[in-house]
């Protein structure tokens, strides 16, 4: 049993084999315990025949399981055996209604729920109470049907280890479908954040897309107009980039997005948003920074990518057009004012920051 228990992995199983497990695994202590004490209890032999014969179904279960990673089938035998045979039996042979059977069928109801789907779940669940309920009802009318206990003493120590018992399973169950859930929804959520993200990163260059700049600019926009902030924008584009792919290819092009890309971030500060805007343009977000402010780091990250040395190519330039948001314009007269100041910089003859002056 130990090695059959060495091969289980319960985070790597389903929801219903960690069910099935759990439970069979219960079916056995349960049984061990019942048969153990029914004999000083004084319950009669079935009490002891019928939970030896659990036993066996539910090992036998196990190691259907372990060696086929199905569980379905020996569900099935093991939770009529239950409903059907054991309990009925244990009823009968020790307290009727008022004995430890009662929590068992709660018990199971439970397991039903979680392991099965469709009408196998729909016929437990109506014939477990229907089953039981018309066994109270012979009892009012045929008291002497079930077998007592012994002593009251007897009565009451069977009740608790049942109530124990079935506790204890229950509560394990429980632990093991929140887990599940848990484990469920943080998945979810890590999926949700994914593809959040991949609907608003440039996947070559791992920064913001131009959907996220387009998004995050109207809302800064919108900011600076009602609370009289400064904004300021950067275009930048990589001169002669065409000619970088001409000469080395493309990949050596986006090698060399990916790496300026890099660049730009040891520049940004916390507010700064970085982000793709076309095919060799960046654009630079500063919230909260006025013109000035705004071009000392434009400045400094203009003279490193000069200074740097590229991985494939032996020299890259950049051009970059500034322009500070007035209160009143709109976004295609942002943007444009920042684009006409990039066109001015290559018609100058590239590698220059040009600003808008108002």
């Amino acid at each position: 049993m130990k090695k059959i228990f060495q091969k289980i992995k319960f985070s790597e199983s389903s929801l219903e084999q960690n069910t099935f497990l759990v439970t069979a695994i219960a079916g056995i202590f349960m049984s061990v315990v019942g048969s153990v004490s029914n004999i000083p209890l004084g319950l009669g032999i079935i009490t002891v025949i019928i939970p030896l014969i659990n036993i066996l179904l539910n090992i036998g279960g196990i190691i259907y399981l372990v060696k086929t990673k199905k569980w379905f089938v020996p569900a099935i035998l093991v939770v009529l055996y239950a409903i059907l045979v054991l309990f009925p039996l244990l009823w009968f042979s020790t307290g009727g209604a008022t004995g430890s059977t009662m929590p068992y069928l709660i018990m199971s109801a439970l397991v039903a729920v979680i392991m099965f789907r469709g009408k196998l779940r729909t016929f437990l669940l109506v014939a477990i109470p229907v089953l039981f309920s018309s066994f109270i009802v012979l009892e009012i009318f045929y008291p002497n049907i079930y077998v007592p206990y012994p002593n009251r003493v007897t009565h009451y120590i069977d009740l608790i280890i049942g109530l124990v018992v079935s506790f204890a399973v229950t509560a394990m169950l429980a632990v093991t479908v929140l887990s599940r859930y848990r484990k469920a929804r943080l998945e979810s959520e890590e999926l949700v954040k994914k593809l959040g993200e991949i609907s608003l990163t440039d996947p070559l260059t791992g920064i913001y897309n131009r959907r996220m700049l387009t998004s995050s600019l109207d809302e800064e926009m919108r900011k600076c107009y009602e609370e009289d902030l400064p904004l300021t924008i950067c275009l930048i584009d990589i001169d002669h980039f065409k000619q970088v792919n001409d000469a080395y290819g493309h990949l050596c092009g986006d090698h060399v997005l990916i790496e300026l890309a890099q660049l730009l971030r040891k520049f940004m500060g916390e507010n700064d948003i970085l982000g793709r805007y076309g095919g060799k343009e960046f654009l630079i977000i500063f919230k909260n920074q006025p013109m000035p402010e705004a071009l000392k780091t434009i400045e400094k990250f203009h003279k490193a990518v000069q200074a740097h040395e590229w991985e494939e190519v032996p020299q890259i330039t950049i051009s970059c057009g500034i322009n500070e948001y007035v209160k009143g314009i709109s976004y295609s007269e942002f943007v444009g004012g920042a684009d006409t100041c990039l066109y001015e910089a290559k018609e100058a003859g590239r590698n220059k920051i040009v600003y808008k002056n108002e």
